[in-house]
């Protein structure tokens, strides 16, 4: 089956659900009770934005990594459970400057995500990430396709 621009997943809590590879490339992929994605899986989505919630433990350093190295374009954010795993952002990136981007980042009409807190990447291209935790346990990684975005000042913060 193909999808090209989203697919939200809902499934119950099994836990003899298993579910080999699978490869999603769509724009938006929303995934609840996201315990069955593999590593594989994970590092292999090539979606414009994710979401994953109550996934399990997933390799969210190899996929900024994974993300440094390529030449993709279209990624926009991941948002993700973080699984509680201390990860050391600081090996020589960058820490937020206002002279560089913006604080807020707007992930929906209506929410934004304050990036403050964030660390940086600068990728080879010019294309600026940033890794934040956010509230309730979540990961957000960002591309600033738009370093500045003032419209998103006003909005209410994202959660889950």
């Amino acid at each position: 089956m193909k999808i090209s621009k989203g697919l939200t997943l809902g499934l119950l809590k099994n836990p003899d659900f298993e579910c080999d590879f699978v490869r999603f490339s769509m724009d938006e992929l929303t995934i609840n009770r996201a315990f069955w994605i593999t590593k594989e899986t994970f590092l292999a989505m090539d979606c414009a934005r994710i979401t994953l919630q109550g996934n399990r433990q997933l390799p969210i350093r190899e996929f900024v990594s994974q993300w440094l190295s390529s030449r993709n374009t279209r990624f926009e954010w991941l948002k993700i459970s973080w699984n509680g795993e201390e990860i050391n952002w600081n090996d020589g990136f960058m820490k937020w400057s206002s002279a560089n981007r913006g604080r807020n980042f707007k992930i929906s009409s209506s929410k934004r995500v304050d990036c403050s807190k964030g660390t940086d990447f600068l990728r080879e291209d010019g294309l600026l990430a940033t890794v934040v935790t956010g509230e309730h346990s979540t990961i957000y990684f960002i591309v600033w396709h738009k370093r500045f975005q003032p419209e998103a000042d006003g909005l209410q913060l994202d959660s889950w």
